[in-house]
């Protein structure tokens, strides 16, 4: 039987951190409806506009599904400590959801960092960062739809670990790559 304590420990982060993701969601809409209503969109690129359309789609889904793990826990199940040892699919979502918002996000940074260093090989190495993420994302998904229970998870967690390494390594690399390196070949 789950203790008042671990119900806290484990519904409370999820709480904060899914009303700070409903928050940021309405940044991301008011930025979305901004850029829609702009003029300067027409000028922009059809992919850039399909890009910015697609982190619309991914991330009203992603803000979805964070509010229906929710209300999985804090209301269908209000009161019963043994579902807060399951592995709902909203929780196994998460990594892929992820991916599908951050890589191609990081795709175009590391083509615009490409544009600026006119370097191949920052290139490559936020391609293939980029690609490690989705690989690890992917497989984490995939591995833990298959847990029933939270406990199976901890197998999960090196790999868990490596996936969001890579992922702020690859986000600070596009971010730490210095104007010292533009212009070489």
């Amino acid at each position: 039987m789950a203790s008042s304590t671990s119900v806290k420990l484990l519904l409370g982060p999820i709480l904060i951190g899914s009303t700070l993701n409903t928050f940021l969601y309405g940044v991301c809409v008011s930025q979305f409806w901004v850029y829609y209503l702009s003029k300067s969109r027409r000028a922009d690129p059809r992919i850039i506009r399909y890009l910015v359309a697609w982190e619309f789609m991914i991330d009203t889904f992603h803000s979805a599904i964070t509010v229906y793990f929710l209300w999985i826990y804090m209301v269908d199940n209000f009161l019963n400590a043994p579902f807060l040892q399951t592995a709902p699919w909203t929780v196994s979502a998460v990594p892929i959801v992820t991916a599908l918002s951050a890589c191609p996000i990081q795709t175009f940074l590391a083509y615009r960092v490409f544009q600026l260093s006119k370097s191949w090989y920052v290139l490559v190495i936020l391609l293939v960062l980029t690609a490690a993420h989705a690989a690890a994302a992917t497989t984490i998904s995939v591995l833990s739809f298959q847990l029933t229970k939270f406990d199976d998870g901890s197998p999960l967690t090196p790999l868990v670990d490596a996936w969001l390494a890579v992922s702020t390594l690859n986000d600070m690399a596009v971010t730490y790559a210095k104007p010292a390196t533009f212009g070489r070949h």
